[in-house]
């Protein structure tokens, strides 16, 4: 059987794989969590669905919000679900799932692609596809309305133009619409394309120019973001002094004093939830028993503060549109500051060690196995749990693989691919350090691609090892 056709086969049991495990997946939600026409309802979708629902009624792509808030998102996903409801209407969400399942498809084949394209033997890129295709870690948001249903099509699309690319083309389509697109669908994919722009610089290689227009949608995005809200938000704008709800500047500020000691974004997030809950010392109690002793008597007049300016807002401001900061708000946003700056100096091991490892740890422990029917319903079955060793051996595998093609790959675009990937793992765990499993996922399929290079390095210097 040629290769190619090996490939399809492997598209199609992948495709049959994914949507079996995926509606079982879904019978064991029903009746405990929403889903649309078979998509798995997110906190975020609002933010991707409503600017098109508004663009569509007005001709306006914002949320239908008040506030720089209705301009948050860029519009990749967004972009993906117009395209459903144009074809689907009032079928879009089953529209939209089917152009993930297509899309999860298209990645498969652009993984073949890849691996052939960096000179793999027929059979490692067999195997090596077989293992993307059908392993849940690389498709598990496939079934979800999250721009990671689709991210890795975009990320593989990109990787693949970068190296299949003449460098020493000027203007290249296939390069500027994966990347351009890619950068619209998650901004923080600038790192990538931002060193293989810094590469071709370097090397005077004219695809440069290509990759260099490719910014060029994301640019006018925020051009057009500044031109409506007077300011720059930022690449997620997430903030804003004109948000009427938790999401303004000092819930930023608490965010990154709580970066200096705790890495658990979903414990942070449920601390603020009981901090805007009332004003009472008994909840200021409560939370403080949960902090680290050393940070209790700084951080309590911190909180009790960030208490009294939620009660504020929530009960003077309801439904009132606000367009500046609140009274005492500027005053907590600097004491906040200082109270971090305070802490960093005092605890310099813990802010500049300790938390980013934990972040770390987390951020690689993850089998990536995130579907209900792994989590909770089988569990504790023999055959998920050799799945999830499986996949936290492949992830873990593919990151030292990763910093072993950094120092000695004769391939150069993989030496970058691996440093992007690296980078923005270090960005995550030393920066953000707030992270949810899918923040890997970007990054899963170019691992295992470096984790199969790396094992060809392998094969190649024991077969020549063997000859000699």
């Amino acid at each position: 059987m040629k290769f190619s056709y090996k490939i399809y086969l492997i598209i199609l049991v992948s495709v049959g794989v994914l949507i079996l495990i995926n509606e079982t997946n879904l019978s064991f939600l029903k009746p405990n969590f929403p889903f649309k026409q078979g998509l798995i309802t997110t906190a975020d979708e609002y933010s991707y669905f409503s600017p098109v629902d508004q663009f569509l009624k007005t001709g306006n792509w914002a949320e239908n919000s008040l506030g720089a808030k209705a301009y948050m998102r860029t519009p990749g996903y967004g972009l993906v679900y117009l395209t459903a409801k144009v074809i689907g209407g009032p079928n879009a969400f089953l529209a939209l799932k089917m152009i993930q399942i297509l899309l999860f498809a298209g990645s498969i084949f652009i993984f073949s692609k890849i691996l052939l394209t960096l000179k793999l033997s027929e059979n490692l890129a067999f195997v090596g596809t077989l293992i993307f295709g059908l392993m849940p870690t690389f498709s598990g948001f496939v079934y979800y309305t999250l721009s990671e249903s689709v991210l890795p099509f975009f990320v593989l699309w990109s990787f693949y133009a970068i190296i299949k690319v003449n460098e020493n083309k000027r203007i290249s389509i296939n390069v500027i619409i994966p990347l351009g697109l890619l950068l619209l669908l998650r901004p923080q994919m600038l790192v990538l394309t931002s060193l293989f722009l810094l590469y071709f610089l370097l090397k005077r290689k004219r695809i440069f120019w290509s990759v260099l227009l490719a910014f060029v949608p994301l640019f006018f995005w925020n051009i057009r973001t500044v031109y409506i809200t007077g300011e720059w938000l930022g690449l997620n704008p997430i903030y804003s002094k004109n948000n009427n709800s938790l999401y303004r500047e000092p819930h930023k500020e608490m965010t990154d004093l709580f970066r200096v000691w705790e890495y658990r974004g979903d414990y942070f997030h449920s601390t603020m939830a009981l901090l805007s809950r009332d004003t009472t010392n008994l909840t200021t109690q409560s939370v403080l028993q949960t902090i680290p002793i050393q940070y209790q008597a700084t951080v309590r007049p911190i909180f009790l503060e960030f208490q009294k300016f939620r009660h504020q807002q929530i009960t003077a401001y309801a439904n009132k549109k606000i367009s500046s900061y609140l009274p005492g708000e500027e005053a907590l946003i600097r004491n906040i500051k200082l109270a971090r700056k305070k802490l960093i100096r005092e605890n310099p091991v813990d802010f500049y060690l300790l938390t980013p490892l934990n972040s770390f740890e987390k951020l690689m422990r993850t089998s990536m196995m995130n579907l209900y029917i792994f989590q909770e319903t089988w569990k504790e079955h023999s055959i998920v749990l050799m799945l999830k060793y499986i996949s936290f051996l492949l992830i873990s595998l593919g990151f030292i693989s990763s910093v072993l093609l950094l120092i000695k790959s004769s391939n150069p675009l993989i030496r970058v691919s691996a440093l992007s990937v690296l980078v923005s793992i270090f960005y995550l765990s030393f920066v953000q350090r707030f992270n949810e499993e899918r923040y890997l996922l970007p990054y899963l399929s170019i691992l295992l691609i470096h984790l199969l290079v790396y094992l060809e390095q392998i094969i190649q210097y024991k077969t020549k090892k063997s000859h000699s």
